[in-house]
């Protein structure tokens, strides 16, 4: 993967942190938050399924 295409997919994470365009700053505040309140809190995260031949072609669809 070339510095430019994780720079590119970490700016995404960073300004639509959960697919529903919440920042990546207020998704771990929120976290930080519910781990407070409940002391322990999980953070699940999804890599949809997809067949692809090549990394390229990965990172081809997913952007």
């Amino acid at each position: 993967m070339t510095t430019h295409h994780f720079n590119h997919n970490l700016n995404r994470l960073a300004v639509n942190a959960d697919m529903d365009g919440t920042p990546l700053n207020e998704f771990m505040k929120t976290v930080q938050i519910f781990g407070g309140v409940y002391g322990v809190v999980w953070v699940v995260l999804d890599k949809p399924s997809i067949s692809v031949a090549t990394k390229a072609d990965e990172i081809s669809r997913v952007c």
